[in-house]
């Protein structure tokens, strides 16, 4: 039997950032009864490459057999880019699927209302990352179709061991929305409890410096390959972000079993639940206090490093997303009596 198509548009897979990631991973995806294709809409590391992956983009949704055109969605460029190309595959009649991935949507749409509701119109379905990400969507969009698909992550069947060396890994784009700047200043009381800690900063430059601090290494922007070695070699990651969806480097952490410091924002408590320590957004004594429990307590990082593999296990795992996304597809294409296209 043919599989049926669908076509993807997003980031460039290999760029940075969590879009890119989630494609990545989602190239790797079984999705039964389906064939997936990538193409991308947008490049930042090349100036305006964006604009110049419009045209290609566009013509790939007017030539490509495809039953589904799934575009995937952060905010500002992304909801005029892939806003236009499903607004063109539902004139081709295209089924489409719209995925929310930005972490301030509420605070765009209501800068932006007409845009953001048009656009989410031109969507069959709408998916979100969270519970909490889907009732900003139906607020927007209240006679839509929305529904919560979690990010896919590649799971291995058991946790890697834990290394020796306290070791924390930050990875994200270096700012203050990523709440880098609290984990600097939580940084030397760490330091305190655990002399010998180590924190390595990975992601973008921002409007964060990393600064120059004892034990502290700045190793700049790194591929999904080298985030996951890094991983590898930390006890505890850490995200104390003030604004998320689903970010992909937590899911990274859990599925490989190391501990994980969060806040609570976005759909980031649904996904860690207990598994992990939880800190109030901005506050960098709690946050070096939950840091240092973790370096020092080797058994309770493993604890939860152990509870976070099982619970993406069931939720995140590229298996149970490709089969939840098959059903997406396979309802679009198989409409029921009363839908509108």
């Amino acid at each position: 039997m043919t599989a049926c198509r669908a076509l993807h548009l997003g980031n460039r897979i290999g760029s940075e950032g969590g879009i890119a990631s989630v494609l990545a991973v989602l190239a790797e995806t079984t999705v039964p009864g389906w064939s997936l294709s990538f193409v991308a809409t947008y490049d930042r590391r090349v100036s305006r490459r964006g604009m110049r992956l419009l045209g290609p983009a566009l013509l790939a949704v007017l030539g490509r057999p495809t039953q589904v055109v799934h575009a995937h969605l952060s905010e500002r460029g992304s909801f005029l880019r892939e806003g236009l190309l499903a607004a063109v595959a539902r004139l081709r009649r295209r089924r489409v699927v719209l995925t929310l991935h930005g972490a301030e949507l509420a605070e765009f749409a209501a800068a932006h209302p007409r845009l953001v509701r048009t656009v989410l119109r031109q969507g069959h379905v709408v998916l979100a990352l969270s519970e909490a990400n889907a009732a900003q969507a139906r607020a927007l969009l209240p006679a839509g179709d929305v529904r919560v698909l979690p990010n896919p992550i590649v799971v291995p069947a058991a946790p890697p061991d834990l290394p020796s060396a306290p070791v924390v890994l930050f990875a994200g784009e270096q700012g203050r929305r990523k709440g880098l700047d609290v984990l600097v200043a939580a940084w030397p009381m760490v330091r305190e409890q655990v002399p010998t800690a180590e924190l390595l900063v990975a992601g973008v430059a921002a409007d964060v410096a990393v600064p120059d601090l004892p034990g502290v290494r700045d190793v700049g922007m790194l591929s999904r390959a080298q985030v996951h070695d890094l991983v590898l070699q930390s006890r505890v990651c850490v995200l104390p972000s003030r604004f998320e969806v689903l970010p992909m480097f937590l899911l990274e952490a859990m599925s490989l079993g190391r501990a994980v410091v969060v806040t609570p924002v976005g759909g980031v408590p649904e996904l860690v639940g207990d598994a992990g320590r939880t800190v109030p957004v901005g506050d960098a004594p709690a946050l070096a206090t939950a840091i240092s429990e973790l370096l020092r307590d080797t058994q309770l990082a493993e604890r939860l490093g152990a509870a976070a593999h099982a619970r993406v296990s069931r939720t995140n795992s590229t298996a149970r997303v490709g089969r939840d996304l098959a059903e997406v597809y396979d309802r679009l294409c198989r409409p029921q009596a009363g839908d509108v296209a």
